[in-house]
Parts: structure tokens; sequence; C-alpha cells
């Protein structure tokens, strides 16, 4: 897998640069550029909010899953009495394999 750059990661309006009418720019730490909207649409900053907030999400994802698996391995033998939970880790390792593909 490659490494994606660490967070935290957050969002910014560049305004108008170069003669373009404006973009949002997600940064990291340090404020290099990872990526770029140019839309400024409403849609377009909630897509950023979420692109920015990717590497805590991933790793409370992360962590959430350990705890799942302690919760699951530590029950009766046998059968999961925690039906719900085991869906919910299911589709969190799916989106974590999707995140680290």
């Amino acid at each position: 897998m490659t490494q994606y750059t660490e967070g935290p990661w957050d969002f910014q309006n560049r305004g108008s640069l170069r003669g373009e009418s404006g973009r949002v720019v997600i940064v990291d730490a340090n404020q290099k550029s990872l990526a770029k909207l140019k839309d400024l649409s409403e849609v377009s900053y909630a897509n950023a909010r979420l692109i920015a907030a990717a590497p805590e999400l991933l790793g409370a994802l992360e962590a959430m899953l350990r705890g799942a698996d302690l919760v699951m391995t530590e029950t009766l033998d046998g059968g999961n009495p925690f039906p719900t939970l085991a869906h919910a880790a299911q589709k969190a390792r799916a989106a974590v394999a999707k995140a680290e593909a």
C-alpha cells in the first residue's frame, strides 16, 4: 500500500489565483496543497470538509474496529451475540480497505 499524507488536513478558500475565479484547497499540516476543488458551491465546501476529515475518520474507524474485535472475541464461545456490531464492523473494514487500497 502506498502511504498517504498524514493528518491533520484542512481546507482553505484561496480565492482568485492566476486569473481563476477561485478554488478550495485541501492542505496538510504544513499548508502543502493536497487537492484543489475549483467549484465553490456549497456542495464543494461540504466535500472539502469531508476530504479534510479523512485521516481522523480513518483513525477513529480503526480504533473502533480494535474495540469491536475485543468485544466480539471476549463473548461466549460459538455464535456472535452482537450481530449489529458484526455488521457494522464488516462495513467499517470495507471502508478502511477502500481507503488503504
